[in-house]
């Protein structure tokens, strides 16, 4: 069945048993950590979002957009061409470009989780547009959510495991709740790989910011 919030938070009160008011009252940030489990895990076509904006001129950041999980392609576009971004470390994007050449960038790195970095260094205003998975609004804020509606058993299990985890439960029974959400993460995951397209040029592997 698809989970709203309320009978989403019910049904957790139920398989655990527990109805306290200190729990009741963890259980928004319980659900929060269990979407973000599986956000992490998956890479699910309905959680990719497109977002256009500019590179400056004379400047090598760019604000990654506020609602990014993870980025997958920068394009920069120009009128009707849209050129692709060839993904870099930004070591190497410093190693090539230094600080002073410029022109229309070429390469692109994640320089921090909110932040990208482009080389060489724009000589002008340039459009982009990014293609990245974004975080989508919480069940517990909209009261329903993707999750709930199309990963139910997911999204149940992830909050069981965060929830007894939060109680300190018996081991043997955590034991099952992950066993129950691995299977329910696989199918998930089974069901992001047969709807998820692929750009043969761009590479749309998940990037990860390095620690600087």
């Amino acid at each position: 069945m698809a989970f709203t919030y309320t009978t989403l938070t019910a049904t957790i009160k139920d398989y655990l048993q527990q109805y306290d008011t200190a729990f009741v009252a963890q259980l928004p940030t319980i659900i929060r950590q269990a979407e973000d489990r599986l956000f992490k895990a998956t890479n699910m076509p309905v959680l990719k979002k497109n977002a256009t904006s500019t590179c400056t001129d004379g400047s090598r950041f760019v604000p990654a957009p506020v609602d990014m999980l993870s980025p997958l392609a920068l394009t920069l576009i120009d009128g009707t061409t849209y050129t692709p971004l060839i993904f870099r470390e930004s070591s190497l994007i410093y190693e090539m470009y230094g600080n002073e050449a410029s022109g229309p960038p070429v390469y692109y790195s994640l320089y921090s989780d909110a932040t990208f970095l482009v080389g060489p260094t724009p000589d002008e205003n340039y459009n982009v547009e990014f293609s990245y998975l974004y975080k989508p609004p919480s069940i517990v804020d909209a009261g329903t959510s993707w999750l709930g509606t199309n990963a139910e058993n997911a999204l149940l299990y992830a909050c069981l495991v965060e929830a007894y985890t939060y109680m300190k439960g018996d081991e043997k029974v955590m034991a099952t709740y992950v066993a129950s959400y691995t299977k329910a993460l696989e199918d998930l995951t089974r069901l992001g790989e047969g709807q998820n397209e692929r750009d043969a040029y761009t590479d749309n592997d998940i990037k990860v910011a390095t620690p600087r």
